[in-house]
């Protein structure tokens, strides 16, 4: 793999993500096929991943409804919602949380 084409695809990927633009209009912008876009920002996740710069915070929220028991949401990043009563053991929820 040729260093500076990395570094093209990076820049593109990293445009992609700063203008908000379908991928479709991204490939047509720079003439490049729609799987070799995939294949680079594929590598550039793993890359980030590498370096930790991979999300792992899981935003947590107690609801507490009126005249109901208070429950819990876990919303994990692929948008996975999971909600659970308040009343469940701390191991199980801690387990819930390192799912990822």
């Amino acid at each position: 793999m040729k260093n500076s084409e990395q570094e093209k695809m990076y820049c593109i990927i990293e445009e992609w993500q700063k203008d908000k633009i379908s991928k479709a209009e991204i490939c047509r912008r720079y003439n490049i096929s729609r799987s070799r876009f995939f294949y680079w920002l594929y590598k550039y996740q793993k890359k980030d991943e590498k370096n930790g710069k991979q999300e792992k915070f899981i935003p947590i929220e107690v609801i507490k409804p009126i005249g109901t028991i208070p429950q819990i949401k876990i919303v994990y990043p692929n948008q996975v919602t999971v909600i659970i009563d308040n009343n469940h053991d701390l191991n199980f929820i801690k387990q819930l949380i390192n799912i990822i």
